[in-house]
């Protein structure tokens, strides 16, 4: 990972989806909607903490000044 980000800064490391079900589940999604909204505002609540156990993850980066 270091030689892939070289140049770069970390600004931020989210989890993405760490409360959410897979795209397997879209009946249930379908199903009880209010429930998957509240996990994914849950989710997005919590996405600084749960980048080290996430599937997916969104790291932001900014180009070093040097």
């Amino acid at each position: 990972m270091q030689s892939a980000a070289a140049g770069f800064e970390r600004i931020g490391l989210f989890g993405i989806g760490s409360l959410l079900p897979t795209s397997e589940a879209f009946g249930l999604v379908e199903r009880w909607p209010r429930t998957f909204e509240r996990l994914a505002r849950a989710d997005r609540a919590i996405a600084g903490w749960t980048a080290g156990f996430s599937d997916h993850y969104l790291m932001i980066l900014r180009k070093s000044a040097a």
